[in-house]
Parts: C-alpha cells; sequence; structure tokens
C-alpha cells in the first residue's frame, strides 16, 4: 500500500487538532505536514504521537482564478529550485464565505513528483478554513519503523545455546590492548545478536478509534456537513461550526475526567503517570473543594487530594493520633 499523508492548516486551534488526530487514527496516516498547529506554553499539543512535519511558511496564495505577487514569487523560486507543485484538479483547499480558492500547496522534487499518488482535497469538514489534504507515495518508498522487543518474551534456552555457538573461536589470551578492543566487539556482538534471533521484534499497534468520539458529537458533525451543501446559510452554518468546536472540546475534557476517574489499580495509575511525566507542559491544577469552591495552590491542590484518597490522615503532622 501507498505510504500515506495527511497535510493540514489547523489555525492554531484545539478543536481542529483534535480533530485531525481522529483522522490520523482511524485512517492509520503514517505521517502529517502541519501548517498553524497548536501551541500551548511553546509545546505542540495533540500531535505528540504523529509523525509530524511543522510548516513554517505562511501559505501563499496561487489561485485557480487569480495570482497574487505573493503566488509569483513563489512560482519563480520552484522554478529556480527545481521543486513541483504535487496538486491535482482545481477543488478549493480554502473553503470560505468570501473566498473559495487553491491557496495550499503540496511542493515535492521533480524526482519524487511521478510517486505522488492519490492526491485529493477532503470535503469532510476540517473545522478550519482549509480543507484537509490526501497524497500517499508509491509502494516503492516504504517507512521504515522501529519495532521493540521485549526481553520477557526472549527463549532462553535458545539464546544460551545461539551464544555458545557465536562464542567459539573468541581467543582467551590477549597480546595487547588492542587484541582485548577486538574481542569486547566479537563479544558485544555476539551478546547482542543471539539476543536479537531469539526475542522477536514487535511492532507497536495503535487503535483506530477515538475514546472521546461519540454519537452526540457525531450529530453536530452531520449538522456542520449538511450546512457546507447551502451557501446561502453561511451565517447558520458558522453557528453550526462553533457549536461542533465546543461539543468536541467538551467531550474530550469528559473523556479524559472519567478515564482518570475509573483509575483503581496500580497498574492504571503507573500508565497514567507514566504518560504525564513524559509532557513537559502538564501540571498540577487545581481541583475542586467539598465547599465548591478550588484549590489555589500546589501545595494545596495535594494536601486536599492526599485528604480525599486517605481519609485517617491528620491534617496537624505534630499530632501523632
Amino acid at each position: 500500500m501507498p505510504l500515506e499523508f495527511i497535510q493540514a492548516n489547523i489555525q492554531h486551534g484545539k478543536a481542529q487538532s483534535a480533530f485531525l488526530c481522529k483522522r490520523i487514527i482511524e485512517s492509520q496516516i503514517k505521517i502529517a505536514l502541519i501548517q498553524e498547529p497548536w501551541v500551548y506554553h511553546g509545546t505542540v499539543r495533540e500531535l505528540a504521537f504523529a509523525r509530524c512535519l511543522r510548516l513554517q511558511l505562511s501559505p501563499h496564495y496561487v489561485g485557480d482564478k487569480e495570482v497574487k505577487p505573493r503566488g509569483k514569487m513563489l512560482l519563480e523560486f520552484l522554478t529556480l529550485s527545481g521543486m513541483q507543485i504535487a496538486n491535482r484538479g482545481s477543488v478549493p483547499t480554502y473553503f470560505t464565505p468570501e473566498r473559495q480558492s487553491v491557496i495550499d500547496l503540496t511542493l515535492c522534487s521533480t524526482e519524487l513528483l511521478s510517486q505522488v499518488v492519490s492526491w485529493r482535497v477532503s470535503l469532510e469538514v476540517s473545522l478550519s478554513d482549509h480543507r484537509h489534504i490526501f497524497f500517499g507515495l508509491d509502494e516503492s518508498i516504504q517507512l521504515i519503523e522501529n519495532g521493540y522487543r521485549n526481553p520477557r518474551a526472549t527463549q532462553w534456552d535458545l539464546y544460551l545455546e545461539d551464544l555458545e555457538g557465536r562464542l567459539i573461536g573468541i581467543p582467551s589470551r590477549y597480546e595487547s590492548e588492542a587484541d582485548v578492543e577486538v574481542v569486547l566487539n566479537r563479544l558485544n556482538s555476539a551478546i547482542i545478536e543471539s539476543f536479537e534471533a531469539n526475542c522477536p521484534l514487535k511492532q507497536r499497534s495503535s487503535s483506530s478509534k477515538t475514546p472521546w468520539w461519540n454519537s452526540h458529537v457525531e450529530a453536530h458533525r452531520r449538522k456542520v456537513t449538511k450546512g457546507t451543501k447551502n451557501p446561502n446559510h453561511w451565517e447558520d452554518y458558522k453557528s453550526a461550526q462553533r457549536e461542533y468546536k465546543k461539543v468536541i472540546r467538551d467531550s474530550i475534557r469528559d473523556t479524559w475526567r472519567a478515564s482518570c476517574e475509573d483509575i483503581i489499580q496500580l497498574p492504571s495509575a503507573a500508565r497514567l503517570s507514566k504518560v504525564l511525566t513524559k509532557d513537559p507542559g502538564a501540571k498540577l491544577g487545581a481541583v475542586s473543594l467539598p465547599d465548591g469552591g478550588f484549590t489555589s495552590s500546589a501545595g494545596e491542590t495535594l494536601l486536599t487530594l492526599a485528604l480525599s484518597s486517605f481519609p485517617g490522615i491528620c491534617r496537624d503532622s505534630g499530632n501523632k493520633g
């Protein structure tokens, strides 16, 4: 199968970013080309799991009906650099009440142009003014994915037999430091090769489901999609789109909250801790108090969590009872 790409300008939106993730997961997209991602505290959010290329250039206007000065400059640059435009057809990539035109471009080298297949503009609502673009690269180009080995799955009996065979011929006496280095390299190679031969390489699997997507969100998606077919009611369409974004944000928050509340076993808590530890933007936030208010500091949050998780704990560290 071709190596699948998605190209998107999400205009720094959280809902747009979440919906893009849904499409990446469900369509098993391998590489996403992203412009204007959602950035929070200097970190690109929602897209950490995907192989993404963040495009820093602003879109250039090379429309199907008009070519603006920046578009002419881009065409001159492409001519001088030997780059090619992979766009096909004239379906608008930019879609607003005031303007529908082709301003999103897929650029590639001359050598790669013939290997771009199935380039197309998606008519699915992207929650951005820019529509998603899909395309693939010929089957001859494959993405090398990093697998992993689980030491617990190693066939240790076969590993020892294999290692014993690989150690045959390694000298046991050395005349110089150079000889020691040679033996160490051979020993290291024998251990690694024996382990890899008897511990299968596994590929990381990913779910094709989006946990926060539900029938309520789907109903709003259909409402917005229906609105795109009636260009005479743009205000109704934009209103439905704003509501659609809000429903997505609310669904993501509610799903995350429910997932955290359902954690009752240590392994689940350990996995959550591992995810949060790897996220540089994750910080301890406020939690609700019994009186309906919220904590105002990290210390108060920790104390509230401790009191709710261990009701018998004493507030005063000086009291022993």
